[in-house]
């Protein structure tokens, strides 16, 4: 997972693949702003076996100089 924070502002953009067996290589993103140490964002997938496309929300709690983080998220 990637993670770009856009300059001069508190939103942030990331970015995420993996595979699954079920729906293929997944391809994902997120779109957040972050409040101290908290990104609450919003994500969508797509996969490429063309299931339907996944969206909700979500939260992440940075530490370590944003090394480590840790968090929940969830289907709309």
């Amino acid at each position: 997972m990637t993670f770009k924070e856009e300059s001069g502002s508190s939103q942030v953009k990331g970015k995420y693949e993996f595979q699954n067996l079920d729906r293929g290589k997944i391809k994902g993103e997120l779109v957040g702003t972050m409040n101290g140490d908290i990104l609450n964002f919003d994500w969508q997938e797509t996969s490429s076996k063309g299931k339907a496309k996944q969206q909700g929300k979500g939260s992440f709690l940075f530490r370590n100089s944003c090394k480590d983080f840790f968090g929940s998220y969830g289907l709309k």
